[in-house]
């Protein structure tokens, strides 16, 4: 988030959309297209040498044929580019579709996630398998401990002094 806000080229582009996890609408590169045009014309329309105005977006445009990168979204992307700074967050929240052309990135839409997102932790015991889990608002996520795959369950609840 500090590179994002401190960043102050002469144009920054920001991209916001929402995506699809899996299922109907999985692949919308349309979305990026769209925004793309509409982030163009802006560029046109204001006081941007052509030279610069083609080049911004291109880290952007080898997104939209790729197969690959649309199967593995979450809810929302956000894009960020400028001369000096790429940044592609895929999000676990949804986004407005939106893009803009500034002196400065627009951080705004990626507040929510700054916000009550408590870190909490879920020790998940089997007869076969004990798996530490790592949670927020958002997300949960596996925490790989190497020598818990050696050890059966009841060893692991030993060491643990519980």
């Amino acid at each position: 988030m500090e590179a994002l806000i401190e960043t102050n080229d002469s144009v920054c582009l920001s991209f916001f959309m929402t995506t699809y996890r899996a299922g109907n609408g999985i692949n919308k590169n349309l979305r990026l297209k769209n925004l793309m045009r509409v982030t163009e014309q802006k560029l046109y329309e204001g006081a941007i040498p052509s030279s610069e105005r083609d080049r911004l977006p291109l880290p952007v445009r080898k997104h939209i044929e790729d197969d690959v990168f649309w199967r593995h979204q979450r809810d929302g992307l956000a894009i960020y580019s400028s001369d000096n700074l790429y940044r592609l967050y895929r999000l676990p929240i949804e986004l407005q579709q939106l893009s803009m052309a500034s002196k400065r990135f627009h951080v705004k839409p990626l507040l929510p996630l700054l916000m009550y997102d408590g870190q909490f932790y879920i020790l998940a015991l089997s007869l076969n398998n004990v798996r530490l889990l790592q949670g927020t608002h958002y997300t949960v996520s596996e925490i790989e401990f190497p020598i818990w795959q050696a050890l059966n369950p009841i060893q692991c609840f030993i060491q643990l002094d519980w």
